[in-house]
């Protein structure tokens, strides 16, 4: 498995190799500082930098050798579900739109809109799979960058470094071998061997014990975790004070959800992970 870019500059480079135009190396630079601004300070649920985690996506992309506004949308590809834009909406919406489509270009713009509107839970996969052998243009393009990020969030057993490593444990042997097929049916043979050999190692591997970080000593009530997905959380200087109404909006949908959740398990029979 080739070793992603995970910081800009390894990023750039790696572009430089691929003899990109200076237009598009252009796109990527504008699009790396406005990921600067919209994930300051935000973190995935393992204690990697979100940052970390755009940049690999992209470079995942640009490996497969995909266009340039697909790998420009893969470094923004959370903004509307995680980017901070200082407002309570979550999802995409008309400013939020307007912003990112006059940094990044309208074509851009739409595949990152596109991957927000997109809906990937395990129900969904199976439709999305018979879809994917006659995906074309924006479509296939929106399954390609699902499938990217997909493989960064299973690198360096990055799961099982979450507070609910079991639950992701237990979504990668249910759901991995659906996407591999998917990569397989979109005939990106490299994308389909890479994410078998992430989601085996998610199945069968371990880590420190010394390095997990549970449930019970990150305390998930802090108000720190405040973003529009709980799974991942803002740790802003202790100088930085997220706005009341805007913080109290957050916590307020995010309680909604987390009980809506703890109800959908409950009615499962599985347990309750909040």
């Amino acid at each position: 498995m080739p070793p992603y870019a995970q910081t800009n500059l390894e990023l750039f480079a790696q572009l430089t190799r691929s003899a990109w135009d200076a237009p598009d190396l252009v796109r990527i630079r504008v699009a790396y500082e406005v990921a600067m601004r919209l994930f300051t300070g935000c973190f995935r649920p393992s204690g990697k930098t979100f940052l970390a985690h755009l940049v690999r996506t992209a470079s995942i992309l640009a490996d497969l050798d995909a266009a340039p506004p697909l790998v420009v949308a893969g470094l923004l590809h959370a903004a509307y579900s995680h980017g901070e834009f200082a407002t309570s909406a979550a999802g995409a919406s008309p400013y939020k739109q307007r912003r990112v489509r006059a940094a990044i270009g309208a074509d851009a713009e739409d595949l990152v809109a596109s991957y927000t509107r997109l809906p990937w839970g395990a129900e969904h996969l199976p439709g999305l799979l018979e879809k994917a052998g006659s995906a074309d243009g924006r479509l296939r393009d929106v399954l390609v960058l699902r499938l990217a990020n997909e493989l960064e969030e299973h690198l360096d057993l990055a799961p099982l470094y979450c507070p609910n490593a079991a639950e992701r444990r237990a979504w990668a042997e249910a759901n991995g071998s659906l996407c591999v097929q998917m990569a397989e049916r979109l005939d990106l043979a490299n994308l389909a061997r890479a994410l078998a050999r992430a989601f085996e190692e998610t199945r069968s591997g371990g880590v420190p014990a010394a390095l997990w970080v549970d449930a019970g000593r990150w305390d998930r009530t802090q108000p720190i975790r405040l973003l529009s997905d709980a799974s991942s959380f803002l740790l802003p200087p202790a100088s930085h004070r997220m706005r009341p109404r805007v913080a109290a909006l957050r916590l307020a949908r995010r309680t909604v959800r987390q009980v809506r959740h703890a109800m959908a398990r409950r009615r499962r029979g599985a347990p309750t992970l909040i």
